[in-house]
């Protein structure tokens, strides 16, 4: 069952109400030339976003999205080979856009690494993935997860963490800097 569900199209429920649809990692693709690029940036972060939902025991799922442009070369140099996060995945989306709006899809897949090959200065790649975590065995039912809005040498547009948690699980939170923060209950 796991095996299909990993292969077959699903639907993916709460974390696909939140997850970046197509038509609007489009739209971020197709006003990425608008970007104010801040000084001293090598990539700009147009969308860093992940939506995850654990369990109780410790267990997640979760559905990353990143949209990245190379500023110079030091920024086409980074965004040649992105490493995914450990853990069981399914790649979505992993395509590079050219300055002038040509698509390719990544040279080469392989364990947690994607690789894109003939980058310019001014190409954009987006990665979108599901990633499937069982709970760690040490203090399982005390999972622990951080989220960074910032990172040296990049800008940041656009950088969301969704989390859904079940009513009876426990949370507790620390930020640093300038964040908000929406909750709902369904």
């Amino acid at each position: 069952a796991d095996r299909i569900e990993y292969v077959a199209p699903t639907d993916e429920g709460l974390l696909g109400e939140h997850a970046p649809t197509e038509d609007e990692i489009r739209e971020i693709v197709a006003h990425r030339k608008e970007v104010e690029v801040a000084p001293g940036s090598n990539v700009v972060m147009l969308l860093d976003h992940s939506v995850e939902q654990m369990e109780l025991d410790g267990s997640s799922r979760k559905i990353v999205t990143q949209i990245l442009m190379a500023v110079n070369d030091t920024g086409r140099d980074q965004l040649t080979a992105q490493v995914l996060e450990y853990g069981r995945r399914k790649l979505y989306e992993a395509y590079a856009v050219a300055p002038d709006g040509t698509r390719s899809e990544a040279t080469s897949i392989r364990d947690e690494e994607v690789r894109f090959g003939e980058l310019k200065v001014g190409s954009t790649i987006v990665i979108q993935y599901r990633l499937d975590s069982y709970p760690m065995g040490y203090l399982a039912r005390y999972p622990d997860r951080r989220w960074f809005f910032h990172a040296p040498g990049g800008q940041f547009e656009r950088s969301e963490y969704v989390l859904i948690l079940p009513k009876e699980m426990p949370f507790s939170e620390w930020g640093k800097g300038s964040w908000t923060r929406d909750e709902k209950i369904k």
